[in-house]
């Protein structure tokens, strides 16, 4: 019925009385006006009504009707002397409806979600680690809300409110508000999906992923652990790795062909370190030659000596170096001459110094390894050095 009113010849007609007579007459015409209007909102209850702003007084000579969006609930009006019929129009707001339950899930890394606790209206959810993604999920009101976070630090607080354009999350809200309350740091959870891959007779590679649960501290490193007797006994390959990542990688370099490795892993925080991840084991395939050595440097060190430097090759054919063999070279690397057959030892960084050498004199040398299956291809060439007269 009231928007009927809105658009009904009363307020053209209305307007039309007051715009049309002259300051003596304004007085009644106003008074019938109210009454009109009286009439009319009694039976009004739309969520949009006309408020009456203001009524005349001394030289005012206008009024004015305007749209409040608020449910009327009543419309009384009185005769009060001199003032004729004075009406009020009282207005409540609109309200949402009720919110239900705000949940709060644990997010895993695969997509699957986990119930952690659920709340009405307000409270706390004690408990959550640290360290997580979490959602949280408000039903109710007028379209259901989510909020997906981290929780790193010791509290968070979650407040939400809806209105009539929906439900949001609002920072300072004292009501409705849901506290996520996390537990003090802990040590990490066990790495997850751990693996091993052999690449060839002396290399294995390792992954794993990141905890679900880092304890509510950042993880710091990994400790890696390997086995050689199917897990019974176990020498730590890594105490801490120094660094973490999602997804961890690490390759286990100068293994023995055609042996089977199990490994192990463990999350370390500043709280401590986890309990170890599953086992994984992988076996490396059948010996071969090694592969060449690597980043074999000459420096001259006197008229007549040459100091030689060089690497142990990545793979080393999954059978030890036992040794290199060391050429030389005076005509650019046409012809070569053996230094020495086999060095007889070998490191990770080894030495050898060319001795009586001719000033004036450019040479050149390359090195290769040697184990128990044979010996490898030639490194590259040191380059062309010519010894200072």
């Amino acid at each position: 019925m009231h928007n009927s009113f809105m658009n009904s010849s009363y307020s053209k007609d209305i307007a039309s009385m007051l715009k049309g007579t002259n300051n003596s007459k304004r007085w009644l015409t106003l008074v019938f006006a109210s009454l009109i209007i009286s009439t009319s909102l009694m039976t009004t209850v739309s969520y949009n009504a006309f408020a009456q702003t203001a009524l005349p007084s001394g030289n005012a000579d206008k009024f004015s009707l305007v749209p409040v969006s608020k449910t009327v609930t009543s419309h009384p009006c009185q005769l009060s002397g001199a003032k004729g019929w004075i009406c009020r129009t009282i207005t409540t707001n609109i309200h949402p409806p009720p919110l239900g339950t705000a949940t709060v899930y644990l997010e895993g890394a695969d997509g699957s979600e986990t119930r952690l606790g659920s709340i009405t209206n307000s409270g706390t959810i004690n408990n959550i680690p640290r360290g997580i993604n979490i959602k949280i999920m408000v039903s109710g009101g007028f379209k259901p809300i989510t909020e997906s976070i981290y929780t790193p630090v010791l509290q968070t607080n979650y407040a939400y409110t809806c209105t009539v354009n929906g439900c949001n999350f609002t920072p300072n809200n004292p009501s409705n508000t849901v506290v996520v309350s996390t537990s003090p740091a802990t040590v990490p959870d066990s790495p997850r999906y751990i693996n091993a891959t052999a690449v060839s007779p002396s290399r294995i590679n390792l992954s794993w992923w990141i905890p679900v649960n880092t304890g509510g501290s950042p993880i710091t490193g990994y400790k890696i652990e390997r086995s050689t007797d199917g897990g019974t006994t176990w020498t730590t390959l890594k105490a801490n790795t120094g660094s973490a990542l999602y997804i961890n990688q690490y390759s286990n370099y100068f293994l023995l062909a055609s042996t089977t490795y199990t490994y192990k892993v463990s999350a370390i925080n500043a709280i401590g370190t986890s309990l170890p991840s599953s086992d994984a084991f992988a076996t490396t395939s059948t010996a071969t030659v090694p592969d060449s050595p690597r980043y074999i440097n000459a420096t001259a060190v006197s008229p007549s000596r040459i100091n030689l430097s060089w690497w142990i090759p990545v793979n080393t054919g999954g059978s030890p170096i036992t040794g290199y063999k060391i050429e030389r070279s005076t005509d650019g690397g046409t012809t070569w001459t053996t230094l020495a057959a086999n060095t007889g030892s070998a490191s990770y960084i080894n030495h050898y110094s060319n001795y009586f050498l001719s000033a004036g004199t450019t040479y050149i040398y390359r090195a290769l390894a040697i184990n128990a299956i044979g010996t490898s291809l030639p490194s590259g060439t040191t380059g062309e050095l010519v010894i200072p007269p």
